[in-house]
């Protein structure tokens, strides 16, 4: 009965992940996480790719969010295999990026007793992440736990953010044989848009950072709409934009013609790859 329990849990989480449009999911094999990989199995609309290493897989996940703006789910086994993610979900956390990280664990009575592949998967990824989730799949908080990872899910999608949500299974791995993987759970959603509101700025110049992927398209829009002359740093998205705007050589102007410099100049979105420019940024403060 607390094997089907778990897998419950399971379809309810996978069924609010794809709910929500999050629905690319990166697995790296394992024998804790087939409750996980089972269940995915059945959902035709979860689009799978499979990934013998972790650490790819992490990469591929970062580099999914830059593209689409939306977080791919990364799915590994216990032990060490969540640790190899830990590169990656840095990098997600600098820059901005949502990412969900499901790592499969052992139950606590597992924890400090010398079973393979048990270590200690607590909010492994301590400050780097904007949220963790630990359910027990098996046991009668699970239903509470459950309310937490989506919580957490919604923050990673509202904030961009690295999560990290840990499962604990406790053997047997599989269900019964007579299973239903196509129940229906209710799903109380309300999600925010995840379009910003209009911006108005008013600027000579706009000087653009690091941007996400769907700030980026907000400003597409708003320099269309606007005409603000704008420099955009490599990071922002924005760099090749083929408007007229867009002032590519501002990075010669200030190096060479400092007097075209406008007196009102507008410092958006992230950190800088240009020194040149950051280095007149810090200096004109």
């Amino acid at each position: 009965m607390s094997t089907n329990k778990a897998y419950d849990i399971t379809q309810h989480l996978i069924q609010y992940l794809l709910s929500l449009d999050i629905d690319y999911f990166c697995i790296s094999p394992g024998s804790r996480s087939t409750p996980l990989t089972l269940t995915l199995a059945k959902y035709q609309n979860a689009k799978k790719a499979i990934f013998y290493d972790e650490r790819a897989a992490a990469y591929h996940a970062v580099g999914y969010a830059r593209a689409t703006g939306k977080p791919a789910v990364l799915i590994c086994t216990s032990g060490t295999a969540p640790a190899n993610y830990f590169p990656a979900v840095m990098e997600a956390n600098n820059d901005r990026l949502p990412l969900i990280v499901i790592s499969a664990d052992r139950p606590f009575e597992l924890y400090d007793t010398g079973t393979n592949q048990t270590v200690n998967q607590q909010n492994l990824y301590g400050t780097h992440v904007g949220g963790f989730a630990n359910i027990e799949a098996n046991d009668t908080s699970a239903d509470k736990d459950l309310a937490r990872a989506k919580e957490i899910i919604q923050l990673s999608v509202k904030h961009n953010k690295p999560v990290q949500i840990n499962v604990m299974y406790k053997k047997p791995l599989e269900p019964s044989e007579d299973y239903n993987f196509f129940k229906k759970f209710e799903q109380k959603i309300s999600v925010t848009t995840l379009n910003a509101k209009d911006i108005d700025i008013n600027t000579e110049f706009l000087i653009i950072g690091e941007l996400n992927y769907l700030e980026s398209c907000k400003m597409r829009e708003l320099l269309a709409k606007r005409k603000i002359p704008f420099w955009a740093d490599i990071r922002s998205g924005l760099r090749n934009l083929n408007v007229a705007n867009n002032i590519s050589n501002f990075e010669d102007i200030v190096e060479n013609s400092p007097d075209m410099i406008p007196k009102h100049i507008t410092h958006i979105g992230g950190k800088l790859v240009s020194k040149k420019i950051t280095k007149y940024l810090l200096h004109s403060r």
